[in-house]
């Protein structure tokens, strides 16, 4: 299903998915970035209480400094993770970590954010899908124009 769903999602999600691969056959995985556009790559990174040992958790990064990605509420409480391991969703939050000069992507990315409002599911609605559904909404109207 999640296949689908990110094949669903365009050619944006197509770059991503190709760029992912040829990321995960060609690097060791500590963690790693995924370059998407000039200005856009994703970042991997532990999820929030797991081992460093395994970074399964995707940041969107633009301009390199402005970070966004998308966590359960209470990631590290025990009813969150049995939910979560049980296939049922949880509330989230879709952060934006800002700390450089604002563009026209990372207002794009901010604005997204505020406007994100779902739960998390493994499978349906999880920081890999978010990560392309933001990239899709940042890059819009420059695919628009060409």
């Amino acid at each position: 299903m999640m296949v689908l769903q990110i094949f669903r999602l365009g050619a944006t999600a197509t770059r991503i998915v190709s760029a992912l691969w040829t990321s995960l056959v060609l690097q060791e995985v500590h963690a790693f970035s995924i370059p998407v556009t000039k200005n856009i790559y994703l970042q991997t990174a532990p999820l929030i209480g797991g081992p460093m040992w395994l970074p399964i958790h995707v940041k969107v990064v633009l301009d390199e400094v402005n970070k966004y990605d998308f966590v359960p509420k209470d990631a590290t409480s025990p009813n969150t993770l049995q939910k979560l391991v049980s296939l049922q969703a949880v509330p989230a939050e879709a952060r934006s970590f800002r700390v450089g000069i604002g563009t026209i992507y990372s207002e794009r990315a901010s604005q997204f954010c505020k406007d994100y409002t779902k739960d998390l599911h493994l499978v349906t609605n999880n920081c890999w899908l978010f990560a392309i559904e933001l990239i899709q909404f940042v890059v819009a109207d420059d695919e628009q124009s060409t």
